[in-house]
């Protein structure tokens, strides 16, 4: 996930064995029309987490009449994760969500959480294999000016540049949020 003042996206990796259909493999999500995320770790936990968060957009929405700050379902939804990590009789969340949105004032976010309940904010960070190496190179060549397609063409360079196996284009895949539009395709 990355970020420059034109907007943000997330490009992702499909990996899945020759057996599986990849039609049924999804790692992006909307959770409302301005925010969206990715899933890292169990999927099935991940899928609660974003029903969960567009329940709480739309709640947002009708409270307030207003779209939710990224910041705030952030939170939210860190909050569920770590209250999880604290009672018994119940397991921990095994998924990182890593999530992008323009908020209302048009400011691009890119935030993350993890199991434990904690979350960040960034300019543009990594999830998954080779994240660390992934990360260095992001801090490199990452400019605020960049547009959405040079950060696209960014974060595409250095998913390949830090794969371990080769893998072919169609098994990417890509969502943005521009900064004026607001709307997460």
């Amino acid at each position: 996930g990355l970020k420059s003042k034109a907007g943000a996206a997330i490009i992702t990796r499909k990996k899945y064995s020759a057996l599986m259909d990849p039609s049924t493999i999804q790692k992006i999500f909307k959770m409302d029309d301005h925010i969206g995320c990715a899933i890292a770790g169990l999927h099935a936990d991940s899928r609660i987490l974003v029903d969960y968060a567009r329940v709480q957009c739309q709640v947002h929405r009708l409270t307030y009449d207003e779209p939710v700050r990224v910041a705030t379902i952030t939170r939210r939804l860190a909050d569920i994760k770590q209250a999880y990590t604290q009672h018994g009789g119940v397991r921990p969340f095994g998924s990182s969500l890593l999530i992008v949105g323009v908020d209302p004032d048009g400011v691009p976010r890119v935030m993350t959480t993890s199991p434990s309940g904690t979350f960040w904010a960034w300019e543009g960070t990594t999830m998954g294999q080779n994240s660390d190496e992934a990360r260095d190179k992001l801090a490199k060549e990452l400019k605020q000016e960049m547009s959405l397609d040079e950060i696209v063409k960014l974060g595409i360079k250095i998913l390949k540049d830090t794969s371990d196996e080769p893998f072919e284009d169609e098994n990417i895949q890509v969502s943005l949020i521009d900064s004026k539009e607001r709307v997460f395709k």
